[in-house]
């Protein structure tokens, strides 16, 4: 009898920006309590040096403040309101920095994090170091998959942690072939727009030992093609999605929460 094919990985787009305000505590938290066992966030710099949750270089859209992230010192910037904007349920809640995210994910030993470097350049490098630091510190540097639009951060994670998986997310818009993308950035995961997608794509990454990490996945029959085209006959194939427990019904069937994701 032939062994059912495997789903890929569902994971919580900035921590599932769908179902609670992205980037924050609660949004993480709210996922893995729900049965989702990845989680994605975003990763800047504060003034001070802080890397925090923030996908956007300004806190305009997801908090009360404004300005660009780097003008905020890490104490300014957890004065401001980062759920309001979302729902008045989450009236409140902060900018969480990276720590805290790791210090939460500590209480889920099967749950793991994609931290994407927004930084790029130097900073990039230096930021992608810090991230391999703190999950070292907190004993999840297996559970920490690091991702970057950038060369630059995936070069020095590979120098600093060449164990540490990474995942070479490239823009919808790029013409290079998958395989040299994640070859020139030495990544273990190709990381594409879903649309960009194709089963002769995933079948010569997946051939050369190479993952597939697709976002954002957001209609449940997105997720179905993908695994037909081949994602999940790798252990890195993975979708993000900002509505997980959609995702993961669609793969999973109505019992999807109560098992692993």
């Amino acid at each position: 009898m032939t062994k059912p094919r495997a789903w890929p990985r569902v994971c919580a787009h900035r921590g599932g920006a769908g179902l609670a305000p992205e980037n924050t505590l609660a949004a993480c938290r709210q996922a893995l309590q729900s049965g989702i066992r990845w989680l994605e966030v975003d990763v800047r710099y504060t003034a001070d040096g802080v890397p925090v949750l923030m996908h956007d270089e300004t806190v305009d859209r997801t908090t009360d403040g404004r300005g660009a992230v780097r003008q905020f010192r890490f104490a300014r910037l957890r004065e401001l309101d980062a759920g309001s904007w979302f729902s008045s349920a989450y009236r409140g809640e902060r900018v969480p920095s990276l720590e805290e995210l790791l210090e939460l994910l500590v209480q889920y030993p099967d749950a793991g994090v994609y931290v994407e470097v927004k930084e790029q350049g130097e900073e990039g490098k230096r930021l992608a170091q810090q991230v391999l630091d703190l999950a070292d510190r907190w004993g999840l540097v297996e559970r920490v998959r690091l991702a970057s639009f950038g060369a630059e951060p995936l070069l020095r994670a590979r120098e600093v942690r060449p164990e540490v998986t990474r995942v070479a997310l490239q823009d919808a818009f790029d013409p290079t072939d998958p395989l040299e993308f994640v070859g020139l950035r030495q990544a273990h995961v190709w990381g594409p727009h879903h649309a960009a997608v194709t089963l002769p794509h995933v079948q010569a990454l997946h051939g050369q030992g190479v993952g597939v990490y697709a976002w954002t996945v957001n209609d449940p029959d997105q997720a179905v093609r993908l695994w037909q085209a081949g994602l999940g006959e790798h252990p890195e194939d993975c979708v993000a999605t900002d509505f997980p427990n959609r995702i993961l019904r669609a793969f999973c069937g109505p019992d999807a929460g109560k098992g692993r994701a």
